[in-house]
């Protein structure tokens, strides 16, 4: 830090009006007239975003999920298959995606993390308070600018695709996610350790599956942890209710 100061904490700034891609004036939503709500999302591990445009070798990835949500026959990877998975979206220019149990999905934070722009098929009519951190409008650009993709739109792909990759690192990130929740209550930025208990609400489709968390609890808990790795004296403990 120069002359002495302690350096910036990772987003220690309220970046909603860049991240989330619909603004209302005052509070974002409000519950019961006086609880204020804001949106948090999926997101993924912040060294899981890819640092410059990656090499490509194909055109357009298909759609690797099932036709309907959880039917894991149906998945053409498998749970020890992610590092294949990845490498698959990283080698397309473009991925489809779109909307299925929900609007929301790990798979196009994960598209967006190594460096592909997502065909998100049916973006421009989802609820205008839906993905609040996917960048609506960046994507909806791309679609109409690069498709059908010819390689003299090269130098235009590229640009995109930087844009997109720091809009990820941004607001897609788990440590991003965190920090919102976190300055939403007051605590960040911080100095001071912060001892955290971290109650999830572990639920189930069936009596198997009770205490599976979603991708939006397990992504903003690790991003906790890893933000306070960083403040000597912090701790966060996950304790499910009871």
């Amino acid at each position: 830090a120069v002359g002495g100061a302690s350096p910036s904490p990772l987003f220690g700034s309220d970046d909603s009006s860049r991240c989330v891609h619909f603004q209302r004036p005052g509070k974002i939503l409000v519950y019961k007239k006086d609880t204020p709500i804001f949106p948090i999302g999926i997101a993924v591990p912040s060294d899981m975003i890819a640092k410059s445009v990656p090499r490509k070798t194909r055109l357009t990835a298909g759609f690797v999920g099932s036709r309907a949500g959880g039917e894991v026959k149906e998945y053409k990877f498998g749970p020890m298959d992610e590092r294949r998975y990845h490498e698959f979206y990283r080698r397309h220019r473009f991925a489809h995606t779109k909307k299925k149990g929900g609007w929301d999905a790990t798979r196009h934070a994960e598209i967006l993390a190594v460096g592909t722009v997502p065909n998100f098929t049916g973006l421009a009519q989802a609820p205008p308070l839906a993905v609040p951190f996917v960048p609506k409008s960046l994507l909806l650009k791309a679609k109409r600018q690069l498709l059908p993709f010819s390689l003299r739109l090269e130098a235009v792909y590229n640009a995109t695709v930087e844009r997109l990759l720091d809009h990820t690192r941004r607001c897609l990130s788990v440590e991003s996610m965190a920090a919102r929740v976190l300055r939403s209550i007051g605590l960040w930025p911080t100095q001071r350790p912060l001892r955290l208990l971290y109650v999830t609400c572990g639920f189930g489709f069936t009596g198997a599956g009770d205490g599976w968390q979603g991708p939006v609890s397990i992504g903003i808990f690790l991003g906790l942890q890893s933000l306070l790795k960083s403040i000597p004296g912090s701790r966060i403990v996950d304790a499910p209710v009871a």
